[in-house]
């Protein structure tokens, strides 16, 4: 059925439909550790309340102020929205979301190149699903090339204005004219496949997923290493991998569904178990890595390592009932992470140094 909306009207609620929310502060803690062992004084850990029932998916920030997060629909505003900060996540913005003037069901993941082009993985409410594009920040998105893929798209990448990828299907389609046209450059035959996909470097990326049965998980872990154009299954992480964070090129860490943090220093050919968290409580995880510190999200708490995760602190717990912390950890800055909550909430982590 075709959208009968006045342009109009449509713009007009548009315009209506985005607005400063003013930040609920739920919690702000202090705590104090030891400057001599890691140089690190204090964090200030501060959870703001983004939407008011619509389900959080992704969280993306191009630069230290500039951020975007997506979701499912806010059921007030009758489409999917995302909440966008220009002032380091001080204030947000919430923005309902149109493809091209169908009211969208969900963004289920967002990447912002600058601080005005957005790409983002969506369904709509007349039941289309692909990858759309905004290039005012937000406001209006256009839908992007013909992908042909039997399931929903999930995670997206783009390295330039032209060149760029998304998974689907547990497959990954790249494109190189801006998405006019796509093809596939990862088949993946199994089941699970690839969900998330990153880059190191302008050469190095990785893409991972996964999926339960009753024997256990089951994981992949791709690798390129000419920009995207050819994508290899490193056979040796075999477990479901939650999450899969990177210092450099060769240096990583791999979360997985069976509670173990795995270390490889070559790239992902060889990998080392470092610790299991059963304690944790959850098999979910987000994480953000640097030489020094890590902080890991699971279930409701941020913790937090200093030596590379042989000890692992608890450092918060979310007040909020059933929020679980494993949807995507960013770092905008060297001292700055934004934590992705499920209950309509962002964590922002920030370090102060001596």
């Amino acid at each position: 059925m075709k959208n009968k909306t006045d342009p109009k009207k449509h713009k007009a609620m548009r315009i209506k439909s985005f607005f400063l929310l003013i930040p609920l502060i739920i919690t702000s803690i202090t705590f104090t550790y030891s400057c001599k062992k890691d140089n690190l004084c204090s964090e200030t850990i501060t959870e703001t309340k983004l939407f008011n029932n619509a389900v959080p998916t992704d969280i993306s920030f191009t630069n230290e102020l500039v951020g975007f997060v997506s979701s499912g629909i806010e059921t007030d505003l009758g489409t999917a929205v995302i909440a966008k900060t220009i002032d380091g996540g001080k204030n947000w913005e919430k923005i309902s979301v149109y493809i091209e003037k169908s009211p969208s069901a969900n963004i289920r993941a967002i990447y912002a190149k600058t601080p005005d082009s957005i790409y983002a993985t969506y369904n709509s409410r007349d039941d289309r699903r692909g990858v759309c594009f905004s290039n005012d920040g937000g406001l209006t998105w256009i839908n992007l090339g013909n992908i042909i893929a039997s399931g929903a798209y999930s995670g997206i990448c783009f390295k330039t204005g032209q060149t760029g990828f998304v998974c689907s299907s547990g497959d990954i389609f790249q494109t190189r004219d801006g998405g006019i046209s796509w093809k596939t450059v990862f088949d993946y035959s199994g089941f699970g496949g690839i969900g998330k996909i990153f880059f190191t470097s302008d050469m190095i990326g990785y893409g991972y997923g996964g999926f339960i049965a009753d024997n256990g998980s089951n994981g992949t872990i791709v690798k390129t290493t000419n920009g995207g154009d050819n994508w290899t299954e490193l056979t040796s992480m075999q477990e479901f991998v939650t999450c899969l964070s990177f210092e450099n090129n060769n240096i990583g860490y791999a979360f997985t569904f069976d509670n173990n943090i795995y270390k490889t220093t070559d790239g992902g050919t060889n990998w080392l178990l470092l610790n299991n968290l059963n304690e944790v409580g959850s098999s979910y995880y987000s994480t953000i890595v640097n030489s020094n510190i890590k902080y890991i999200a699971s279930g409701s708490s941020v913790f937090k390592s200093t030596d590379d995760f042989k000890t692992i602190t608890k450092i918060y717990t979310s007040p909020i009932y059933s929020t679980e912390l494993s949807i995507k950890a960013v770092k905008p800055s060297d001292n700055t992470i934004f934590i992705l909550s499920s209950q309509q909430s962002v964590i922002k982590v920030v370090q102060y140094y001596k």
